[in-house]
């Protein structure tokens, strides 16, 4: 069996909760609650930049005031779409070119969704629809440290499966370089709180 780290203590005592990791996933709900607010406050604008255009030039249309109202209903939507369409390409284009032509988002980026979904389903206590989520970010992303803490965290809190989890953390110490990185840390403290719950089991 792989040893954990020197600076890593095991005193008995009663099993708590370690302290450190992001336990609860409150701030993960907080981002997703500020995301999607965020997108309906850009829709907003964006609509509200097309639609007094909108109204300037219908007033002029030597049309009845049913064609215009139609065209302003109908219209704006539209052309609200095609302008975040143009909007969004010409920003990915800037951001393509700002960095050299590298893809916008790498890998672990691009998992950070589903990740963020294996948390709130933690949070919830879904423990099976949480393992199901953070297992998906494993399959594309073996060595994902942050994915490996929250798979043994699930393990271990949702599941009361020790060897497993433990065996999970070890992994993510000898995978993290940065040993000052929170991932360490925290795997460190899950550690030590998974072998005093082992020990205050036997």
């Amino acid at each position: 069996m792989t040893s954990a780290p020197a600076w890593i203590k095991i005193r008995p005592g009663k099993p708590g909760r370690y302290i450190g990791a992001p336990q609860t996933g409150e701030a993960d709900l907080k981002r997703l609650k500020d995301i999607d607010s965020a997108t309906r406050t850009y829709i907003i604008r964006v609509y509200c930049w097309v639609l007094f255009p909108f109204l300037f030039l219908t007033y002029f249309l030597p049309t009845s005031f049913g064609t215009k109202l139609a065209i302003i209903l109908l219209g704006t939507p539209a052309a609200t779409i095609v302008v975040m369409i143009i909007t969004g390409f010409v920003g990915g284009s800037a951001g393509m070119l700002y960095s050299g032509g590298r893809a916008r988002f790498t890998l672990r980026e691009q998992l950070e969704g589903d990740l963020t979904k294996a948390r709130v389903s933690k949070t919830e206590k879904r423990f099976e629809d949480a393992l199901a989520s953070v297992e998906s970010v494993l399959a594309a992303d073996p060595d994902f440290p942050d994915a490996l803490l929250l798979k043994a965290q699930i393990l271990w809190e949702g599941f009361a499966d020790g060897p497993a989890a433990r065996s999970t953390v070890m992994k993510v110490l000898h995978l993290e370089t940065d040993k000052t990185a929170p991932v360490y840390r925290w795997a460190g403290e899950l550690y030590k709180e998974i072998a005093k719950g082992q020990m205050a089991a036997e």
